[in-house]
């Protein structure tokens, strides 16, 4: 649900997972992030915080 909801913003933006990474800090796990877009890759706080943070994004939780 996350990988979606990022890959959406970035079909929104226009942005390849490289300009993503450029965009990212620069202590960003940048080997994560492509392996977690790619469907590999766990959604780890490490990994996807610096994603949601730089494209604006927030997690919300799901009520049942």
């Amino acid at each position: 649900m996350i990988r979606d909801a990022i890959r959406a913003e970035l079909a929104a933006r226009g942005w390849s997972v490289y300009r993503l990474t450029l965009e990212l800090p620069p202590d960003a796990p940048v080997r994560s992030v492509y392996r977690f877009l790619a469907g590999g890759g766990s959604a780890n706080v490490a990994t996807v915080e610096p994603i949601l943070l730089t494209l604006g994004l927030a997690v919300r939780a799901i009520e049942e």
